[in-house]
């Protein structure tokens, strides 16, 4: 799942929630570092400085994460 340069973060997150939810309740184990990761990777290219400024940030909480492309 890629985010589009014209979708809202508020968009990629909903979606994001809702995909790993569905991986989960399947069985799957997506741990959070897993998880960050996949959201950062989803980014579009117009967002590289902000995957290198927090690429190495704590990736234990995900909700710091979604505040942080809120901003």
């Amino acid at each position: 799942m890629e985010m589009h340069e014209d979708e809202s973060i508020d968009t990629l997150i909903r979606n994001w929630q809702s995909a790993l939810d569905s991986a989960i309740s399947t069985g799957n184990k997506i741990d959070e570092e897993m998880r960050y990761d996949l959201i950062l990777g989803s980014l579009p290219v117009s967002w590289d400085k902000f995957v290198t400024t927090h690429g190495n940030d704590d990736k234990s909480n995900l909700k710091n994460l979604f505040a942080k492309l809120r901003r």
